[in-house]
């Protein structure tokens, strides 16, 4: 009896080895997302530098506009105290203050020889009784009423003199004098900007050039040496306020005497014109009454224009001032325009480079969704094709976005 031999199993076929382009072929979409990814990355990164230097070139923008505004606030007031002078006449003379002490004693002399002279004539105005009834009512009530204002004026006056003679004893006091009617401010350390390249940007500003050129001599600008000059440019501009701020400051105690004698000859003049008035209203008085008032009134009228001329070149020392204040402004204001300018060109290069990075990125996810299609194609695999398919469509839609919306 024969026995039948086992049938044999057919061997597997044998897996042909994976070579290494193969491995790199397969490979290929996936480092291709991830370069999509990454460059999609660097391109919102690029995106929020642009934004952010964008909004910090509007702050700066708004030191500009605080420069520029302190600027023209003092050159409207250096116009103004130019117009003062010039309404003047004969424009700012200088101030010599011992000619200035002795205007504001003879000012308080002459208010007290009023007080005396309007003393004598409420007790026995000319033309009338002593025994007259209103003489024993006290005299003639215009004259009491100006003997009453001449009186506190004059007491008011000597006290100012002898303020003033405190005030001009003081030797910075007296050297500021000096400024007033004189071509001349108080001195201050004005630091130079000398970097080239700060320099050359701020003419650029100035003339206005925005081409390319510009804009790359900008962007390589040393945010370092940029900072510096500003740096200096403020310090100059406290340095030019504080000196003329001390000057102004020792000189407005000076002002407010110089005020008071105003106002007291101001006093004077109008109680004078009221009492003259009423000896025309009063029939039968002696008109000579008043004649002396009124030669003491002219003789500080004359005074107080030596005290007029005072003022004059005060305005004319304040109009100077703000002048050269102006100047450092502008020069700050300038600076902070060349900033602005910078950070805009930094913020054009940053969306530049993320519009580049994006499109980076596109092409990344094209060549995912090729190589997708042809893993696909090779390997006769669904999900490969519906990879390579959603690639295609999403590269044709931001495409699309781009370009249409």
């Amino acid at each position: 009896m024969s026995t039948a031999a086992p049938a044999s199993t057919p061997a597997a076929p044998e897996s042909k080895p994976r070579t290494l382009w193969d491995r790199a072929f397969a490979i290929t979409p996936v480092v291709l997302t991830l370069l999509g990814t990454s460059l999609a990355g660097l391109s919102s990164s690029e995106m929020t530098r642009a934004q952010y230097h964008r909004a910090l070139a509007a702050q700066h923008q708004g030191k500009v506009s605080d420069q520029w505004n302190l600027f023209q606030f003092k050159r409207t007031r250096r116009a103004l105290g130019e117009q003062t002078v010039e309404l003047a006449g004969g424009g700012a003379t200088p101030v010599d203050p011992v000619y200035l002490q002795t205007t504001a004693s003879r000012i308080a002399l002459l208010l007290r020889r009023g007080a005396k002279q309007t003393q004598t004539l409420t007790q026995h105005p000319s033309g009338r009784r002593s025994d007259d009834r209103t003489a024993s009512e006290g005299g003639d009530p215009a004259y009491t009423h100006f003997h009453v204002v001449a009186e506190r004026q004059a007491e008011r006056a000597e006290k100012t003199a002898q303020a003033f003679r405190k005030e001009l004893s003081r030797p910075e006091l007296r050297d500021d004098l000096g400024y007033l009617g004189m071509n001349k401010l108080p001195p201050f350390q004005e630091q130079p900007i000398t970097h080239p390249d700060v320099l050359h940007a701020l003419e650029l500003v100035q003339t206005g050039q925005r081409d390319a050129q510009a804009a790359a001599e900008l962007a390589h600008l040393s945010d370092e040496h940029l900072r510096d000059a500003i740096a200096t440019a403020e310090a100059n501009v406290r340095a030019v306020e504080e000196s003329g701020k001390q000057t102004d400051r020792r000189l407005r105690a000076l002002d407010k005497l110089v005020e008071r004698h105003r106002q007291a000859v101001q006093a004077f003049h109008r109680a004078a014109q009221t009492l003259d008035q009423a000896a025309l209203d009063t029939p039968g008085q002696n008109k000579g009454d008043t004649a002396a008032v009124r030669r003491l009134d002219h003789a500080l009228a004359g005074a107080s224009d030596e005290l007029r001329a005072y003022r004059v070149a005060r305005e004319d020392f304040n109009a100077r001032r703000n002048a050269r204040e102006a100047d450092q402004h502008q020069k700050a204001s300038l600076l902070y325009e060349v900033q602005v300018a910078k950070s805009g060109v930094t913020a054009d290069r940053y969306r530049q480079r993320s519009a580049l990075f994006f499109y980076g990125m596109l092409l990344a996810q094209a060549g995912a969704a090729i190589a997708s299609l042809a893993m696909a194609a090779r390997q006769q695999s669904l999900l490969w094709a519906l990879a390579g398919v959603a690639g295609v469509a999403a590269v044709a839609f931001s495409g699309y976005i781009y370009l249409f919306i």
